[in-house]
């Protein structure tokens, strides 16, 4: 350390870095994602036009942005207009699994921060409330203390958490009066007296018996009448929960019960706008999702997309100095590791920014002196991100068994009798086991020299495949295992250097595939 600076900000500023570009990876720690967002082709389509908010739905994998695309939605909303109440905490009103949620779960939470966002929106245009007629102050009053008397602090806070495109300003109306409903009702208007109001209390801790929607469709009412065009619910984060986070299904069944009402999802001036998982679009279609009637978007990122969004990210950090990866190279490498960390990142533009943090790290550590990332430093980085990830994917475990299995792809029948010595129902269960947690596939049949033919499957995770060959070399790996489709640049991991048929075009548009660099 000299000049008292640590030498990772050193390395950095050696580089041309004002900031760590590297240093965050999650959408709700960046600050200055405004300046290096990539709108998606459909982005202005998901956030859609205020005055005719519409439902839509987003689909993709870990890591492609799909919390990016809800923080600009927030950023970007007017909210002199636009409401935006993010739903990314998911809590089961009646202390059940959330697995167990209904409907009215899931509206009991959104009519909370719902209402607490409106009361707080009329705290910051105190004029509003004289569009309401005397009953509808008194309903509104209803709804509030019915959603609201026996809330916490805490619970409040949490609701205006969720109001992100609402001013720090705004928000402190609640400090101001301590958090104290009544007195929030008497400052903005809403305070009286009597039964008038057209919605009965209700225990704020258990979802209200009413028909589905009626007490949201009622503040979405009072909403447009105090001169709101639109409130946004960004449904966010549905797989980040301890019981989501690793079952595919989990996640989609926790969330199932909104997805497929149509009658909410058409609620004016509610848009609900769902930020999902890839893997959920199947379950969906395959429970009669309607994608007829609710726009659904996926995110699908290709290398110029990525290569563009680490441009403007270098850049912001750097003011201008840097807008490419190769800059950061001190020479020019054997093979191209900006193209090998942009095929390991899959597509996701979090897994790179990771890849490239690595490589620092592991520059750090061979060198701190060095003028640039070395093409040693940049392997691997890749090499150990891959490692890392795996484990975060797949579980150690899981990790474990796929390097007993050697392969990555494989018969049913070789999992059970080459490999673990197991009845092949044994086998077929932990490849099932594999498959929900989305690295492995089926993706084919092969003949059999008698009976049925063998179902094949193959690795999917292009990092959990790595980390099955720690002993061998990056490079050998690549080589023996993965070949690209110079079209759609989509890869195949196939081994390669085993006997037998292999594909030679790839599965997504046949076009003929080409050795790994």
């Amino acid at each position: 350390m000299t000049n008292g600076k640590p030498p990772q900000t050193e390395f950095l500023e050696r580089l041309g870095f004002e900031a760590n570009p590297f240093e965050f990876n999650n959408a709700d720690q960046e600050p200055r994602l405004n300046e290096y967002f990539v709108h998606p082709p459909y982005f202005a389509s998901v956030y859609g036009d205020p005055s005719q908010p519409a439902s839509c739905m987003v689909f993709a994998p870990r890591g492609a942005g799909k919390s990016a695309q809800r923080k600009m939605v927030e950023i970007t909303a007017p909210p002199d207009t636009v409401l935006c109440i993010t739903y990314d905490n998911f809590r089961n009103p009646r202390r059940r699994r959330l697995l167990d949620m209904t409907l009215q779960d899931h509206l009991f939470n959104v009519s909370r921060i719902a209402i607490v966002g409106l009361l707080t929106w009329i705290g910051d245009n105190r004029g509003a409330t004289g569009r309401l007629r005397p009953n509808e102050r008194e309903a509104l009053r209803a709804i509030a203390l019915g959603l609201l008397s026996a809330a916490t602090q805490a619970e409040l806070s949490e609701a205006l958490d969720s109001l992100r495109n609402l001013s720090t300003r705004a928000k402190e109306l609640w400090n101001e009066h301590s958090w104290a409903l009544s007195a929030i009702l008497s400052s903005i208007g809403i305070a009286g007296g009597g039964a008038g109001g057209t919605l009965p209390q209700a225990d704020a801790r258990q979802p209200a018996e009413e028909a589905p929607g009626e007490r949201l469709d009622a503040i979405g009412r009072l909403a447009t009448r105090l001169g709101l065009q639109a409130m946004y619910v960004l449904v966010d984060r549905v797989d980040e929960t301890q019981e989501t986070g690793t079952r595919h299904d989990a996640a989609y069944h926790m969330i199932a019960p909104l997805l497929h009402e149509l009658r909410v999802l058409e609620m004016s001036p509610f848009a609900f706008k769902f930020f999902l998982p890839d893997y959920i679009l199947p379950f969906f279609q395959g429970a009669g999702g309607r994608l007829d009637r609710v726009r659904s978007h996926q995110t699908r990122w290709r290398n110029e997309e990525l290569r563009e969004m680490m441009r403007k990210r270098l850049s912001a950090h750097s003011g201008g100095h840097v807008d490419a990866l190769e800059s950061l190279l001190a020479a020019p490498a054997e093979s191209p590791p900006v193209e090998l960390s942009i095929w390991v990142a899959q597509k996701s533009p979090r897994d790179l920014i990771r890849i490239w943090g690595r490589a620092v790290d592991e520059q750090l550590r061979i060198d701190p002196s060095f003028r640039g990332l070395s093409g040693q430093a940049v392997v691997a980085g890749i090499d150990t991100f891959c490692f890392e990830r795996a484990d975060e994917v797949a579980t150690p475990a899981v990790v474990r068994d796929l390097r007993r299995v050697a392969r990555v792809d494989f018969t049913v029948s070789e999992v059970a009798s080459d490999v673990f010595h197991v009845e092949t129902n044994s086998a077929r269960a932990r490849i099932q086991a594999w498959e929900n947690r989305g690295i492995v596939k089926l993706i084919g049949d092969l003949p059999a020299p008698r009976g049925r033919p063998h179902h094949h499957y193959g690795v999917v995770d292009a990092r959990v495949a790595r980390s099955m060959f720690p002993n061998v070399p990056l490079q050998q790996f690549l080589a023996a295992k993965a070949r690209q489709c110079p079209n759609c640049e989509s890869w195949l991991l196939r081994d390669f250097d085993a006997t037998g048929e292999h594909e030679d075009t790839c599965v997504e548009c046949g076009i003929p595939l080409v050795p790994a660099q």
